[in-house]
């Protein structure tokens, strides 16, 4: 038996203080309460015993009993939300028991029968009750008002995972030619319960991201959602995107649909629509600059942002954005906490092969903006950051699993020729090492770097070391698998300097032919996944592309000074520590020592350096 709550999302803690007044909760006024003198639960005054520990209500000279229905088919709209309010929600134990769901102390609990045992429950319409809480909060505002409150969050969370097994024992019913929940799908638009509740937050899913408890429930519905779901559950968030990113809850919310986007919606008929969508969160950035500045400086936020340039690619605003980050890549490292958004950028991946060729173009821009200053920071001399090794270990992998072995040769030559300040230093000597055991490389090459180290390095033994240990792992290394694109990124070692002498650098090589159509003349251009363009063909892209360039013509995409000023950061903060930012826990994933620490929110920030959210 496994427990269906999902530990991405997790559930949000106990706010402490009253939640917000509501129509709902004034009913029941706060005199006619009763406090439990065992374990301190207050109790509404209708309870005769306490919701926590079951000790009997003190006050038995008062009349506590109920006057409202204990059946919930005959409850008031108010008399349900008001038992949702309670702490646990005992009173729909027998809704989700009579759906074939066990329940306890506020939770579901399922096994592999589960889908068998609703259906069962279907056939005797247990799920009535159940289906008259889900239409209560088909309301909007209801919705709203429940999913933000201290308690009734976790009852609503508890729900959207009982919809979901109740999705899932539908679809066991389809596959056996059984037809179930018809009275519920022709009431609201043929969707089913499931669907009910996501569309039901989506008037209100850019204020529920960035509340305290809301923003759990966002993140439980993109976790079970459909694609077609999830894409109006981003479209309606993303364009919020800068602000939410700015909110220490609403960045995690951001960073979570952006992955859900990339695992749901990464073929079919919703990968465009999932590329527009990030292509558009890539265009709100470069609308809101002092919100784009932010991003480029946060640990989390530059994750969203890295997310959004590899989902967005091939669209423009992606690649601009993309573009402009990679060739700041220097910059940034110059920057309080720029070495993050860096790191970011070297773990993209997109969804197909085509977006995945650019993404490698802008690793290569990023290795050729670092061409020269790789020593520096794998000795910490550039940069005092004490990620500084890592980003130079990262870039490396990152290079040889693109099988760019003209860049794993510049950058082993670049750091052979400081072997005998290499060899004094174990990190950056186990990093020099593995650029010379990737099997990319070859033999010849790597003969010729020893060779040079050799006169380089004043120990022997470290030398000996060194030639034994790279020797060994290349001879245990299998064969290198086949490259992953037709041709290598036309962005390579000596572009750098061609552009230093006013030559104009090659173009990118042309895409591979394709059987049958090369030599009738068919193809013209890749299209925008890949696909040939035929004339009329892929009309869509082109037009949505140039419409968009036409609305977006005069934003100023550049990076200039003020998003590296000095001014912006306090030098005097100690530099951001690594930190686990793959959890969506609480908090900003940064440790004490981080520089931003001071600060609360993202709009704290903004106004500390002069600007307004």
């Amino acid at each position: 038996m496994s427990h269906s709550t999902s530990p991405a999302t997790g559930r949000a803690p106990i706010a402490n203080g009253a939640p917000n007044a509501s129509r709902t909760v004034s009913a029941v006024p706060v005199e006619e309460s009763w406090m439990c003198n065992s374990c301190r639960c207050l109790n509404l005054a209708h309870r005769d015993e306490c919701s926590s520990c079951g000790r009997a209500n003190p006050r038995p000279k008062q009349a506590t009993v109920s006057t409202r229905s204990k059946d919930l088919l005959k409850c008031s709209d108010e008399e349900i939300l008001g038992y949702m309010f309670e702490r646990g929600q005992p009173f729909f134990a027998r809704c989700y028991s009579e759906a074939g769901l066990m329940f306890s102390q506020g939770r579901i609990y399922t096994d592999a029968d589960t889908p068998k045992r609703i259906l069962n429950a279907f056939k005797q319409r247990g799920e009535e009750r159940l289906m008259r809480l889900v239409k209560v909060l088909a309301n909007s505002e209801t919705f709203l008002e429940v999913a933000t409150h201290s308690n009734s969050n976790y009852g609503l969370q508890t729900l959207v995972e009982a919809t979901l097994k109740i999705r899932e024992a539908t679809e066991l019913a389809a596959a056996q030619g059984q037809t179930v929940l018809c009275w519920f799908r022709s009431a609201h638009d043929g969707r089913d319960p499931h669907a009910v509740l996501l569309y039901a937050a989506l008037p209100n899913a850019a204020e529920l991201s960035k509340h305290e408890q809301g923003n759990f429930v966002v993140q439980k519905l993109a976790n079970h959602a459909e694609p077609q779901e999830l894409v109006n559950l981003c479209g309606a968030i993303f364009p919020q995107g800068p602000s939410l990113v700015l909110d220490h809850k609403g960045v995690f919310v951001m960073r979570h649909l952006l992955t859900m986007l990339k695992k749901v919606c990464s073929d079919g008929l919703h990968r465009f629509d999932a590329c527009e969508l990030a292509d558009g969160l890539c265009w709100h950035f470069m609308e809101a600059p002092e919100k784009l500045k932010f991003c480029l400086h946060n640990t989390v936020a530059s994750q969203v942002l890295a997310a959004a340039v590899a989902l967005g690619l091939p669209q423009y605003g992606a690649l601009q954005l993309g573009s402009q980050v990679a060739s700041s890549a220097m910059r940034l490292l110059s920057s309080k906490n720029g070495i993050a958004c860096v790191l970011s950028m070297l773990e993209m991946e997109s969804i197909d092969v085509m977006c995945n060729e650019l993404v490698r173009d802008l690793v290569c821009t990023i290795a050729m903006k670092l061409q020269g200053s790789l020593y520096g920071l794998l000795m910490k001399i550039t940069s005092q950051d004490d990620r500084a090794p890592t980003l130079v270990r990262k870039l490396i992998e990152r290079l040889a699993a693109e099988h760019e072995d003209s860049w794993l040769d510049a950058i082993c030559q670049e750091l052979v020729n400081y072997g005998d300040t290499i060899s004094e230093n174990q990190e950056a000597l186990d990093v020099l090492k593995d650029a010379l055991c990737f099997n990319v490389q070859q033999d010849e090459t790597v003969v010729d770097h020893i060779t040079q180290l050799r006169q380089i390095v004043p120990s022997k033994d470290v030398m000996r070391s060194l030639e034994e240990d790279v020797c060994n792992r290349r001879d245990s290394n299998p064969d290198p698998p086949e490259p992953r694109y037709y041709a290598p990124s036309f962005i390579t070692p000596s572009m750098k300097y061609m552009l230093a002498r006013g030559q104009m650098p090659p173009g990118p090589p042309p895409p591979p032919p394709r059987a049958g159509e090369s030599a009738a003349g068919l193809v013209e251009a890749a299209g925008t996944f890949g696909t040939p363009i035929t004339g009329s063909g892929n009309r869509r892209g082109s037009q949505q592309g140039g419409r968009s360039a036409q609305l977006r013509n005069n934003i100023n995409t550049r990076f200039d000074e003020s998003y590296f000023a000095e001014g912006l950061f306090d030098p005097a903060a100690p530099v951001q520590v690594a930190v686990d930012t793959a959890s969506d826990t609480d908090g900003w994933g940064v440790s004490s020592g981080d520089p931003w620490a001071n600060v609360s929110t993202g709009e704290d920030w903004l106004s500390s350096a002069g600007w307004s959210a």
